[in-house]
């Protein structure tokens, strides 16, 4: 009898021990569980708190420059009799829109752009840029990367990107991600040249008075 108790004795502990085992293990994976949640939060807030400041220190980029814009136009009144006023503004606003690409937060803009949209996309990525942005290619690589990419985008240069920015195109979903300069540009046209064609109307006026 006293070797049956033993037995019953040495099941009940194996099977509190195993109970306590499964307890434990359970916690430790709902903690686990849990933090990883937790972390998936933060980065998506911190990802979009970056696309929004993103998105305001551009629109305060093209504000910027369409205020040294209002100021070249100043400087060069005096050459509008050489210039149809078309050509005029043309060549201005490629001026003012290529030289965003020697702002020192342009790098980081390009990435951002870059990152926001291979995220997106499950399978393969093909990310187009100017020609003068081709030397960036490793650090979009690696910044795609870090973002939890397994595989590299393929990344070409596209000749209908003049002032900057990205195309990103997704492969097997069809869809084209614009982020270039150009698209920014077109978004902020019409203010931009009702902006122009007022100086150019106020000085027109101040050169007749």
């Amino acid at each position: 009898m006293a070797q049956e108790g033993q037995g019953m004795d040495k099941t009940t502990l194996e099977s509190s021990i195993k109970q306590a085992s499964e307890e434990t293990i359970a916690g430790i994976l709902e903690n686990e569980a849990q933090e990883i949640k937790r972390l998936d939060e933060i980065t998506r807030t911190e990802i979009e708190s970056f696309r929004k400041q993103m998105q305001t220190e551009t629109d305060a980029q093209i504000q910027q420059e369409l205020s040294r814009l209002e100021n070249k136009m100043i400087l060069e009144r005096r050459k509008l009799h050489l210039l149809g006023v078309e050509n005029f503004i043309n060549r201005l606003i490629d001026e003012v829109m290529t030289g965003i690409r020697e702002h020192p937060r342009y790098p980081q803009f390009l990435l951002a752009a870059v990152v926001n949209a291979v995220k997106d996309i499950p399978g393969r990525a093909e990310v187009r840029l100017a020609a003068e942005d081709l030397f960036r290619e490793q650090d979009i690589q690696m910044a795609c990367k870090a973002a939890g990419r397994h595989d590299h985008p393929v990344i070409k240069s596209d000749p209908s990107i003049r002032w900057g920015g990205c195309l990103v195109i997704d492969e097997e979903g069809g869809r084209i991600f614009n982020n270039t300069l150009e698209r920014i540009y077109f978004r902020k046209s019409g203010l931009i040249r009702r902006k122009v064609m007022k100086i150019l109307a106020d000085h027109s006026r101040d050169g007749k008075s």
